[in-house]
């Protein structure tokens, strides 16, 4: 049985609605109803699901440190799980790499060796056709001797292929100049500042242009100054605990006491 059944099946029992436990333990209903459907990312934050947990489960007579310890263990059973997953996910996707590779590699050898032998045949083509001209139109004299082999040929191409290389080397620091002068290109830009200040005990999530600098639960008092250059966004568990300060002027709260709200500042 899960911990929104046991949670469930107690309430029936005690035949409670969820506006009695509410005005009972100050929970509000929504979040007790996400409690029985095991809905526990309704809820902002883990502190607040332990806590309200606990807090309702003992409420119906049931153990809340324990319903707590079974919420624990089945986090950590979900994280191990989703680690596995991803671990397996790369595994999968490496293997597929490596296969990829080594058929990309047989592909490109074989067309070396192909390449290869064509034009070995080509060569040994022109030679003995050059070879057969040379006995038709010379006799040969059983008397002539050669003094040294034949060491050199005409390869016309090995002066194309120089000038590639030339191109190619010209063009290689070309390049590195390019690159040499876009490194001394500097971009500027101006980061605007504000203060997060806490009047009440509150859960609070920060990100700063779209990356998440801050979760947890802060305490009357707190205070984090945070740079940003496009907009802050907040989620905040007690809105009427924070408030922030922007070119010294200060803005909020912006809701009741035990309100979730999210914030958008530019």
């Amino acid at each position: 049985m899960t911990i929104g059944e046991k949670l469930k099946e107690a309430r029936e029992k005690k035949g409670l609605s969820f506006q009695e436990i509410q005005d009972a333990i100050k929970i509000r209903e929504k979040y007790l109803e996400a409690l029985e459907n095991n809905d526990f990312d309704v809820i902002p934050g883990e502190a607040y699901v332990r806590a309200f947990i606990k807090s309702y489960g003992n409420h119906l007579g049931l153990d809340g440190e324990e319903l707590v310890e079974e919420y624990k263990r089945l986090i950590e059973e979900e994280r191990k799980l989703q680690e596995e997953e991803e671990i397996e996910e790369e595994n999968n996707k490496g293997g597929q790499g490596l296969f990829q590779n080594k058929t990309l590699l047989s592909i490109i050898i074989v067309l070396i060796i192909a390449l290869i032998l064509v034009i070995l045949i080509y060569n040994i083509g022109l030679l003995n056709n050059s070879m057969n001209e040379m006995e038709v139109s010379q006799p040969i004299d059983k008397n002539f001797q050669i003094d040294s082999p034949i060491n050199q040929y005409d390869f016309p191409d090995i002066e194309n292929n120089l000038q590639v290389e030339e191109n190619y080397n010209s063009q290689e620091e070309n390049f590195t100049d390019l690159n040499e002068d876009n490194s001394n290109l500097a971009v500027n830009e101006t980061l605007k500042n504000l203060e997060i200040i806490i009047t009440e005990r509150s859960w609070l999530q920060v990100y700063a242009d779209g990356e998440k600098i801050f979760e947890g639960i802060m305490d009357k008092g707190d205070q984090r100054e945070i740079s940003y250059k496009d907009n802050i966004s907040m989620k905040i568990g007690n809105a009427a605990g924070v408030q922030v300060k922007k070119d010294n002027q200060l803005f909020g709260p912006w809701g009741q006491r035990g309100e979730v709200i999210e914030k958008i500042i530019d």
